[in-house]
């Protein structure tokens, strides 16, 4: 299968992957003094789900173990657990409780993988501070240390796809949390690609106010630039140096977050389906599993590398987003998968298909998409084929969001402006919009305005 990713509007800076500059007020948003131990609880109970605590905290031998609140069955929180949670959602595992220290994490290499505190040299693992957010994981995901990202000059670094929550309520470790994607960082930690989500529960107060990047910094100012500094530098006090980000230091917006999401799915799906080896020994074993009304068939539509048992929402469907409970039908499927004659969810056949009427046609392609190993690309429906196509004489990273049917670009990212075919970047410094040509400019970034052509600190 190929991957497919959803991408963004991008890069105002030339270089995609540039290090971050230390800024001088780094240290105002950590706590002057780490909790040593986040609060707990013997057990939290979070949509179906119960934690278990093994073995005092503080210790090597200290574990905490999911179960299934109906019947007690143990499960993983890695692979039981479903990515999606419906209407847009996804599923958000706690491992670490904001203003605590511990550095907890799911043990992907240990049966039934559950939470326990990292281990350097022989030594629980403590942040030189307290972690500001909730921080925790994304289900059913992975980071393929044998997939490169070219923009990034950097391959996965073997876990699953970490989340920053940054809502106002501190989430309890061992919580399973319904949760809004906002936006992604790409931070690159000792050469490895580290993924970064930016989510808020769906239950916090400003959940409603809060789509996409640009929400977080209208009600949180601030927050997001927080979020880089604390990782960028947490490994600094130990005399390490900083860690850096790809794509100009930027947070992705929503839609490149759903592409990351999407992709990294892929890759879980591959690894646990057998189509992509466990070179690295991860536990692949599940807990019990969970009931399932309806059930992918290996070697059927999708093929066996497709096929991830448990992958459940309450419907009992297997892929599905939306489901109608009074019938206990469902609805709408998740990305790249369609309803057939059954109602069985199923692989859409264009692979970068975001919506289609199972097999065929497709009805809505994603917006972005890659080529292993290559830059994003917009997508756009070809006339002559019906298929969704890449616009590969514009990619991404060169300020193109949407290409016409015949390759040109139609819309460029703001800081670009349209010249024939392409995309260039302004060049008026801090320029949001310009006009057809790159010097011209007609509206200026945040905090600036627009005097006599150039761009000027806003005052007053």
């Amino acid at each position: 299968m190929a991957a497919v990713m959803r991408a963004s509007a991008l890069l105002r800076a030339a270089a995609p992957c540039a290090v971050a500059r230390k800024s001088q007020f780094a240290k105002v948003a950590f706590s002057a003094r780490p909790v040593r131990r986040a609060q707990l609880s013997t057990t939290v109970v979070r949509a179906s789900y119960a934690a278990e605590t093994k073995g005092p905290a503080d210790s090597l031998e200290f574990r905490i173990f999911f179960k299934q609140q109906k019947d007690g069955a143990v499960v993983s929180p890695w692979h039981d657990i479903p990515l999606y949670a419906g209407d847009g959602l996804l599923n958000f595992v706690c491992e670490i409780p904001k203003e605590s220290a511990a550095k907890m994490e799911v043990a992907t290499d240990e049966t039934s993988t559950p939470i326990k505190q990292d281990i350097k040299k022989g030594k629980l693992r403590f942040y030189p501070y307290n972690i500001n957010w909730n921080y925790g994981l994304l289900p059913q995901t992975w980071e393929d240390p044998a997939h490169k990202n070219e923009e990034c000059d950097a391959a996965g670094d073997n876990d699953p796809v970490d989340v920053v929550e940054i809502g106002s309520t501190t989430c309890e470790m061992g919580g399973v949390y319904a949760v809004k994607p906002l936006g992604v960082y790409a931070m690159i930690d000792d050469g490895e690609l580290d993924w970064k989500v930016i989510a808020i529960r769906a239950d916090d107060p400003l959940a409603d106010k809060l789509n996409d990047v640009e929400d977080v910094e209208r009600e949180l100012p601030g927050e997001l630039k927080k979020v880089l500094e604390w990782f960028r530098d947490y490994k600094t006090p130990d005399g390490k140096p900083q860690n850096k980000f790809g794509y100009s230091d930027k947070c992705m917006n929503k839609e490149f977050t759903m592409g990351v999401i999407e992709e990294t799915h892929g890759f879980y799906n591959k690894l646990r389906s057998g189509a992509r080896s466990n070179t690295e020994e991860l536990s692949l074993a599940q807990g019990q599993l969970l009931e399932c009304g309806v059930v992918d068939t290996p070697g059927g539509p999708q093929g066996n590398d497709e096929v991830v048992a448990a992958a459940v929402n309450p419907c009992g469907a297997l892929r599905c987003a939306k489901c109608d409970t009074a019938t206990n039908t469902c609805t709408t499927c998740v990305p790249s998968f369609g309803k057939d004659g059954a109602g069985i969810c199923r692989k859409c056949a264009d692979n970068l298909c975001l919506e289609c009427a199972w097999p065929s046609p497709c009805t809505k392609c994603y917006s972005y998409g890659l080529l292993l190993g290559k830059p994003f690309y917009p997508v756009y429906k070809s006339k002559a084929t019906g298929l969704c196509t890449l616009c590969t004489s514009n990619p991404v990273h060169s300020g193109c969001l949407a290409c016409r049917n015949n390759g040109a670009c139609k819309t460029c990212a703001d800081g670009y402006a349209p010249v024939d075919t392409r995309c260039r970047k302004c060049t008026v410094k801090n320029c949001l919009k310009c006009a057809a040509s790159p010097g011209v400019c007609t509206a200026c970034a945040a905090r600036y305005r627009l005097v006599k052509g150039l761009c000027q600190p806003a005052t007053g």
